[in-house]
């Protein structure tokens, strides 16, 4: 393969990139979010048949963090270091440049997190900007793994699912990052009990009046005056359920509602409870209630 013209090269000869495909030539990615406005994560998945050489590279303000599905990659720089590990992870902070590599048969997942993102959660978890984080080679982190599918599932449905749930997957990945992988630990504020009764009772009405809306992470922490990240883990455990799942059953439970009525039709319930269609919506109410909308409408 021969590489693209058009990263800026800095004066120590590293490529200045944004994405994986800038310097691979025709490689289109399988899964990708770039382009999306949702962007405090960004995903790119890749498969290469046969062997490529790419040049030394730095990732332009994203915090890099890769995992190789399999076949292998082996740096030509001074490290000398491969990789031939199924699910292996590396981490790359923005200041770290990646060494000149040759890639052969290999399927691998680009997780760029911003710095300012990861500053921000950093910030919520009582980090502030006292710390650095890690790089790391050819490790194993099956959390990583499983935000990687989930991520992944979701741009491949067009993010049915609402901003709420890429922006918890975002949060989920800095946390794991920083928690694992940083200068400093992190020291958790501990809070008995979840959220008080006023906060999650306030939460749940809010979400409910907005069924139908494309909620964000940043509202529902924003109306009980949280930060998003507090926000997630005292939900869950006030709840048992993350702010995503909650929302789901709460719109599946109006929908059975609405079922029972007989005055709306199946697109107007999946479009006023906020599904990206009908097939959607009957997908997510078969997995929570064991049965299609249609036949639960007849049935009932």
């Amino acid at each position: 393969m021969q590489l693209v013209e058009g990263p800026q090269r800095l004066s120590n000869g590293i490529l200045k990139v944004s994405a994986a495909s800038e310097v691979l030539h025709d490689l289109r990615p399988l899964v990708s979010n770039v382009e999306s406005k949702r962007n405090d994560l960004t995903v790119e998945r890749y498969r290469i048949e046969g062997r490529v050489t790419t040049p030394r590279v730095a990732f332009e303000n994203q915090h890099l963090v890769a995992i190789i599905w399999s076949g292998n990659v082996k740096e030509i720089g001074s490290a000398f270091r491969s990789i031939t590990t199924p699910n292996a992870i590396s981490i790359f902070p923005v200041e770290l440049s990646l060494q000149k590599q040759l890639t052969s048969g290999a399927e691998f997942t680009n997780l760029s997190l911003k710095p300012t993102f990861l500053c921000q959660v950093a910030d919520e978890t009582d980090l502030g900007n006292q710390f650095e984080l890690l790089p790391q080679w050819g490790i194993r982190d099956e959390q990583i793994e499983n935000i990687a599918y989930a991520a992944e599932c979701e741009i491949r449905s067009d993010f049915s699912s609402g901003k709420l749930y890429m922006e918890s997957l975002a949060t989920a990945l800095a946390a794991r990052v920083l928690a694992r992988y940083s200068s400093r630990q992190i020291a958790l504020r501990e809070y008995r009990g979840g959220m008080s009764r006023y906060q999650l009772r306030r939460t749940q009405d809010f979400m409910k009046a907005k069924l139908g809306e494309d909620l964000s992470l940043a509202d529902l922490a924003a109306n009980v005056r949280m930060s998003p990240y507090y926000f997630c883990r005292l939900f869950r455990q006030s709840t048992g359920l993350s702010p995503h799942q909650f929302l789901l059953k709460e719109r599946i439970e109006r929908a059975q509602q609405l079922l029972k009525e007989h005055q709306l039709t199946l697109v107007e319930i999946a479009d006023n409870l906020g599904f990206s269609d009908q097939s959607h919506f009957a997908r997510v109410f078969h997995k929570l209630v064991g049965t299609s909308p249609k036949r639960y409408s007849r049935n009932h």
